[in-house]
């Protein structure tokens, strides 16, 4: 009969550890999960700054054209498909439109505050992003 408890006092303190584990998994994973987006998000603001900066120096109209283009080239090889010239556009369209915004983990309740002119599917590469975190 002991033995009996014993398994089952064996088996109710492994899935009580189990349990405890498990959350502390999950939370951790959550935790990651939420500091990538918001590194996604700083990296994409930060990707429409230097672009919009650089694009202040030079003729606007070719820059769109030719400068993006070429720029999205060198980065889709090295990086992936997630750099495209759409991407890089929406990056600088949402640099734009945070332009006053300090972006950062501290201060992404801002970026519900949008600009009236601004709608997500015009920046869905880093509106996706910003929705996930708003939503997690």
């Amino acid at each position: 009969m002991a033995n009996i408890q014993n398994n089952e006092t064996d088996t109710e303190r492994l899935d009580a550890l189990f349990e405890r584990i498990s959350i502390l998994i999950e939370q951790s994973r959550s935790f990651v999960y939420s500091s990538v987006n918001v590194a996604e998000v700083k990296t994409r603001y930060e990707v429409g700054r230097y672009i919009f900066e650089d694009e202040q120096q030079g003729e606007r109209a070719a820059y769109g054209k030719t400068i993006l283009k070429n720029l999205s080239s060198k980065l889709t090889e090295r990086y992936g498909k997630d750099w495209s010239y759409d991407t890089l556009k929406r990056c600088r369209f949402f640099y734009q439109a945070y332009e006053n915004t300090v972006i950062g983990a501290t201060s992404l309740p801002q970026l519900g505050n949008k600009p009236e002119s601004v709608d997500n599917k015009d920046i869905s590469n880093c509106g996706n992003i910003i929705a996930t975190i708003q939503r997690g």
